[in-house]
């Protein structure tokens, strides 16, 4: 094929990605979508579709059906119906639910990127996290984010046992997803969530160059490097979360090279890595 002899022609040749967010897509894919829009801005053209149930807002054309690659923003379980209305090209972030009707049958996407640990594509956190990295605390503050009442419950059994061996620890319990200048005066991040809900902010404390100690999930694991970048202790364990935490906060010899490690594995997390990753799944459907 001859090379583009124009801007025309350059933006002809450039993909096009329909990014669909459904209306129940989980906060973290919402992020996700917006870091993702910045990254690939100016590698794939991009056009934004809102979804709920099998509508769509606005409709894609029918042009787009033959020429686009959609990227569907959803938690499992959403309709396959959504997928039927949209290019036959298809990356989603979760898979859909089993559909009853047999016409539905075949209305999959051609790439669940997945959940961590398997995820073809990683997470990716804001580049305002990792401008925190050079920022660290020498202060014995812990910050959590206590989003249900079983995890609260979890954090106050932990406070509580901590206190009975230093009382110079300082807590920050958020009732909200964190922000980067949440994380400025603390020394570690506390994940005790049994459950990978992707709500836990570990690789946003990872990215800003703090100490994660968090509960061994599959995701967590995966994050930390099977503890080489952190302290990881069993779901429901309060006494192994303290211990885990006491080491963190004053054992240095555990912490610093688990630090180290930290600023290494962080750089997964940058939204640059998960576009890199995008395009050449995006390329590889093209192609077909």
């Amino acid at each position: 094929d001859a090379a583009p002899t124009d801007a025309m022609s350059q933006w002809e040749r450039q993909m096009r990605i329909i990014q669909v967010v459904e209306t129940a897509a989980l906060p973290f894919q919402k992020r996700l979508r917006e870091l993702d829009a910045a990254a690939l801005a100016a590698k794939v053209e991009l056009s934004l579709v809102h979804a709920s149930g099998t509508r769509l807002d606005p409709p894609a054309p029918d042009a787009d059906r033959d020429r686009a690659i959609a990227h569907v923003y959803a938690a499992p379980g959403y309709s396959p119906g959504l997928l039927r209305r949209l290019p036959s090209a298809l990356v989603a972030e979760a898979a859909p639910r089993r559909p009853r009707l047999p016409w539905l049958r075949g209305a999959t996407p051609e790439v669940i990127l997945g959940p961590p640990p398997d995820s073809l594509a990683p997470e990716a956190v804001s580049e305002a996290w990792f401008a925190l990295s050079g920022k660290r605390t020498d202060r014995p503050a812990i910050g959590v984010f206590a989003r249900s009442d079983a995890v609260r419950e979890m954090i106050a059994g932990i406070r509580a046992r901590i206190e009975r061996f230093r009382s110079d620890v300082r807590w920050t319990i958020l009732q909200r997803f964190p922000e980067p200048a949440d994380m400025e005066n603390l020394a570690i991040w506390l994940d005790p969530t049994p459950t990978d809900d992707h709500e836990g902010a570990v690789a946003e404390a990872m990215a800003a160059g703090r100490l994660v100690v968090a509960t061994r999930t599959p995701a967590n694991a995966q994050r930390l490097a099977d503890g080489e970048a952190g302290f990881l202790f069993p779901p429901a364990d309060p006494n192994e979360a303290v211990h885990a935490l006491l080491a963190a906060l004053f054992k240095p010899e555990a912490g610093r090279p688990r630090l180290a490690a930290t600023a290494r594995h962080a750089e997964h997390f940058r939204a640059s890595a998960r576009a890199e990753r995008l395009l050449a799944i995006y390329e590889g459907l093209e192609r077909r």
